[in-house]
Order: C-alpha cells, then structure tokens, then sequence
C-alpha cells in the first residue's frame, strides 16, 4: 500500500556528495604520487564514474516533466548516472533489478548453498594490478565446484546451477577479492530431475582452489614457484572456502535477501562521518577480524580512494552464471522446450510460447523501483490521486535553468554555497549574468 507520495532526493546535500566535490580534483592530482606505485595508473573509469555521480539526480544536468493530466499538476525529476559500485542510489537501483529479473529467470525452487572463496593478503594486490586475473579467479572457482559435484556424480549430463559474484570488498573498504557464489545444493539430470547431494568437505574444495588459483598465477607469470612453495607450508595458507549458509526449497525471503547480497554495493552512506573542519572520515562496520576494530579514520583523499578502487572496467563482468543456470543451458532448454516450472514445485516440462517480451521490459521501471524502497508511487498524483505520465525530456542547459527558476529551484546548493561552483563535467561556458539575461528571454511553457 503507497503511504506517501514522492519527494526528490538531494544528493547535493549528502555527506558522500560533499567528500567527493570537495576531494576528486585533489585526489586526481595526487594519485601518481601517492597511489600509481603500488596500484597502478589511474583508471580513466574512476575519472569518468566520478563525473557521472557528481551530475546524478542535480536537475541542473538534465531532467524528466511528468504530468497529471486530470488535474495539470506537473513535476520534475532529475537523470540518474547509472554507474557501477560508486553511486549508491544507482547501485541500489542495480541491485533490486538483477534480484528480481534472477529470482524470476534463473533460479529454480531447490535447496541451495552460498560459497564464499578467498585468497590471502600476500596475493590482492596482484588483482588490482591486472584485473584480468579476477576473472582468473572466478575460471578457478567454477572449475572447483565442477571437481567437487563430478566426485559426488560421475556424469557428464549432471549439472549443479551457479551464479557467481566477483566482490573485491571487505569491512573497513578494504581491497579483498573474493567470490561470492549461490550453487544449488545438488545437480539436475538431463531430464531435468533435481538429485540432492550430500555434505560437501569444504577442506576438499579448499586445496583444489588453492591448486587452481596457483597454477592460474603461474600461467600469467605474477607468482614464482618459490613463494607458491613456501604457500603451501604455511599453517593457515590464507586461502578460505565456506559453504555454511544453506537455503532451503520455497524459502523465497531468504534467497531473494542473498541475491541481494552478493551483488550489494562496497560502502554505505550511513556509516560515514564527515568531519569536514579537519577533512577526516570515520567509517564504520563490522568487526574487522585482522585490525580488531570496527571503525576506521582516514584522510578525505584516503577515504575517496578505497571507494574508487572497487569500480569495475567498463566490460568487467561481476555476474557469471554456469553449469544449469548458465546462459546456454538456459537456452537450449527453452528452445527444446524443456524448462522447468519449479518456482511453482512443478517438476516436469511446459509448454513454451514464442511471446517474450523484449530486454527492455524485464527491466524493472522507475517507479516501481521507488516504490519498492521507499513505499510511495512517484507517478501517483499528489493533488488528485490520478496517475501521472512522463511528457518530456529537457536536456537544453538554458531551458533547464528558466525551469529552476520558475519553481525557486535555482541556484543549485552545492557544497561551499557558490553558485560558481560546478559539478559537471560537461563545460557550458558559464557566464551566469549573460545566461540569466539569455533565459529571461525564452518562453517556456510549464
């Protein structure tokens, strides 16, 4: 049931806005000196991801009118930046519809597993250097749980289903790459039969993946046969593989809330503390294991630093999907005609009808994402109760001004009050006294 109506967010006050308008140039400017020799050149996605953020939701660089038209009242909202892992309302935009579109296209109504694979401290770095090996590391995770179901049933037809989670995130924004995987808790036979299977030993699936993640390594030359030597006589290698939490059939809440999960974004807003007079930032959570503490205090620069390290490249794939959810096995079912409707604890075939949708309708609309989270309609009118339409796209600098103006929107309240200070990446040559003579002279129908 909606209990509200829609309100525009204000990213312009947020305390990560403030950090990351006052500290981007600075942190640019910096990095060769302070960062390049151990992570590497500047990434040109960090720039462009940082641009993208400072525009997302400020009205000023582009916005939607909607309309009511039983009553004529109007409103507008501002674009959205749709970066990946930095914008926390785009990433919790990302989040609810790859939950959704999985749990309605690709996950199947059996038991299912979580896996978390790690990798120790001496090796992270090496990730972020080359984040080809990421990728790497996910070829290794995949092949282990092949290994370790194929003992269990020795047929090449038996297939587990995997979805697969490249996280490079740990407490504190630590860099920590690890994998997230949600696998079902068995195999599915060529007739599409689901067979559990029993207790899986992690230790097992451990040195497998330790024997993968070296041999990978070595492939690409960024590990000697010294250190893999001295790795392996380590009491506790730093190498870890879970597979405690368990989903049990029908309990959708719980893998919905682990969907989520494994895709969540690195940081979140509410645990920053901005003390903007000294520049610092306390970042808390949860208990760090290693540091004994649950907060940290770095310097802005610092701290916009870790945020950017977990951007992904612009063809970097986080989700990978294998074995029974893999995209080709999903495919040939639905073409033969042969998938399941276990949603519905149906185990048999069902008919199949050429009327799918097109990608852009499984896609989860604006409103119906806000109302998701925030529980208000945005399209629902708040004079008259009537739903509202989208009827324009205004991009046009000058137009987007007069608007402002019109509804005491204008000048937008960036950090430090200056009307001179611009977020955008976009340069319009602002004269803002000519401009305002250059607006008042426009007619703009609202």
């Amino acid at each position: 049931m909606v209990t509200g109506v829609y309100k525009r967010r204000k990213p312009e006050l947020s305390t990560l806005y403030k950090i990351v308008f006052n500290y981007h140039e600075a942190y640019e400017n910096i990095y060769e000196e302070r960062y390049e020799p151990e992570y590497g050149y500047f990434r040109t996605e960090i720039k462009e991801s940082i641009k993208k953020y400072l525009d997302c939701g400020i009205m000023e660089h582009g916005m939607a009118r909607i309309y009511c038209k039983k009553c004529g009242k109007d409103y507008f909202v501002a674009f959205s930046c749709k970066t990946r892992f930095f914008c926390p309302s785009c990433s919790q935009k990302r989040t609810l519809i790859w939950s959704d579109w999985v749990m309605g296209n690709v996950v199947k109504n059996v038991p299912h597993r979580q896996w978390v694979f790690t990798i120790p401290k001496i090796l992270r770095k090496l990730f972020y250097k080359d984040r080809t090996l990421l990728g790497g590391m996910a070829d290794c995770v995949r092949d282990t749980l092949k290994e370790i179901f194929n003992e269990i049933y020795d047929n090449d037809s038996y297939m587990p289903g995997i979805i697969l989670s490249n996280q490079t995130f740990g407490n504190l924004l630590v860099w920590h790459p690890h994998i997230h995987c949600l696998v079902t808790d068995g195999v599915f036979d060529k007739d599409t039969k689901f067979h559990t299977v029993p207790i899986i030993d992690k230790n097992k699936a451990l040195i497998i993946f330790r024997e993968k993640i070296f041999e990978m390594l070595q492939e690409n030359n960024r590990i000697s046969e010294k250190l893999i030597k001295m790795m392996r006589n380590w009491n506790h290698s730093g190498f870890s593989v879970d597979n405690s939490v368990k989903i049990e059939k029908d309990d959708y809440d719980s893998m919905l809330r682990l969907a989520q999960y494994i895709v969540h974004t690195s940081f979140s807003q509410k645990k920053i503390k901005y003390i903007e007079s000294s520049g610092s930032i306390i970042y808390k959570s949860k208990m760090h294991l290693g540091k004994k503490r649950n907060f940290e205090v770095l310097d802005a620069i610092e701290f916009l630093h870790r945020v950017c390290l977990h951007i992904p490249g612009p063809y970097e794939a986080l989700i990978r999907y294998y074995g029974y959810y893999s995209n080709a096995a999903r495919g040939k079912r639905k073409k033969l005609g042969l998938e399941l409707d276990l949603l519905d604890g149906k185990v048999g075939s069902i008919d199949i009808v050429d009327d799918a949708p097109s990608k852009r309708a499984f896609r989860k609309s604006w409103a119906q994402l806000i109302y998701k989270v925030y529980e208000v309609d945005p399209l629902l009118c708040p004079t008259c109760g009537s739903q509202m339409k989208f009827i324009a796209f205004i991009q046009s600098h000058i137009e987007i001004v007069k608007i402002l103006k019109h509804i005491k929107l204008w000048p937008v309240d960036y950090p430090g009050n200056s009307v001179n200070a611009r977020a955008s990446p976009n340069n319009y040559s602002l004269n803002f006294d000519l401009l305002s003579k250059q607006v008042n002279s426009k007619h703009i129908n609202l």
